[in-house]
């Protein structure tokens, strides 16, 4: 992933990004954080460039332990808000990988 992203694009993407993190915190609220990963899906040269994807890489919740179904859940509340964002804002998956977020306490 990748390009060139100018200061003020990149400003609105991260504000487009909160606003997407706050809302996925807001219907999830035993949510705590969760991180983004990025994995090689396709690595051949004859095909083309390399592909790549972004995945959800670790969820932490307000619970001792969740259930395979649970995690499952808030992967998928994840996914479905960030596929959202990401076809709103594409560049916004520069933003994405390796990154983690948390729950913000007020």
């Amino acid at each position: 992933m990748g390009g060139f992203m100018g200061k003020g694009q990149r400003a609105e993407l991260e504000a487009a990004l909160s606003a997407r993190i706050e809302l996925i915190f807001d219907r999830s609220p035993g949510l705590c954080g969760f991180s983004i990963a990025e994995r090689l899906v396709s690595d051949s040269a004859k095909e083309g460039p390399r592909e790549w994807e972004l995945y959800v890489s670790g969820v932490e919740t307000a619970y001792p332990e969740l259930s395979p179904e649970q995690t499952n859940g808030f992967i998928g509340e994840i996914s479905v808000a960030l596929e959202d964002l990401l076809q709103r804002e594409p560049k916004a998956a520069d933003l994405l990988p390796g990154r983690t977020f948390a729950r913000v306490w007020h």
